[in-house]
């Protein structure tokens, strides 16, 4: 009856039973970010920081595709 509605089918699908490797070990897919050398400039309402930004990926559809440095005041790509 559900079909006759148009109701769309909500059964779960099947999958494989996961195991403590899959669980906890490396991901076959990542993307890390790191944060590093901040760099306040400035003072009172006028102070920004600047920073640099250092990825990593393992799927190349992500991978960057050129270098920039900035922070909030303004980036130098």
């Amino acid at each position: 009856m559900a079909e006759a509605l148009g109701v769309a089918d909500t059964r779960r699908l099947h999958s494989k039973p996961q195991d403590l490797n899959d669980a906890y070990g490396p991901p076959s897919n990542f993307l890390e970010i790191d944060i590093f050398n901040p760099q306040t400039v400035g003072v009172g309402r006028s102070k920004y920081t600047t920073y640099e930004v250092r990825m990593r990926v393992s799927v190349r559809l992500l991978a960057p595709t050129s270098s920039c440095r900035g922070g909030g005041g303004g980036g130098e790509c």
